[in-house]
């Protein structure tokens, strides 16, 4: 048998030591690509805690389905509804071309932006 807990945790180790704002999407994508469901959700988990910190080019790595979840994710970090209205109007502007009528219906609801920054509300 081949025992890989060492390998394990010495790369858990280095995740957590290199995570931060600048490599967290980098994780969410991979983690997603390879079905770490673990990572995935620390990864989404850190993201929503860190979300208006996170660089806008940062934030269109992800795919869309993945930012609309991010985006609805209850330990959202944004200081309010508007600042978040930028942001997934920053997000719609630069993946454009891949989102669908239903995750442009999620990421706007009611509920996730009760009130709309004026400026992007055209």
């Amino acid at each position: 048998t081949f025992d890989v807990r060492d390998l394990y945790a010495l790369v858990s180790s280095f995740i957590q030591s290199d995570i931060s704002e600048a490599t967290i999407t980098t994780y969410i994508r991979e983690a997603e690509a390879v079905k770490d469901k673990e990572l995935l959700g620390f990864g989404m988990t850190l993201a929503a805690n860190k979300f208006d910190l996170l660089p806008n080019d940062s934030l269109l790595e992800l795919p869309p389905h993945i930012f609309q979840q991010l985006t609805s994710n209850p330990q959202l970090n944004c200081p309010s509804s508007e600042r978040l209205s930028q942001r997934v109007a920053t997000y719609a502007r630069g993946r454009s071309e891949e989102i669908n009528d239903e995750v442009f219906y999620f990421m706007t609801h009611a509920q996730i932006l009760p009130k709309i920054c004026s400026t992007e509300a055209m």
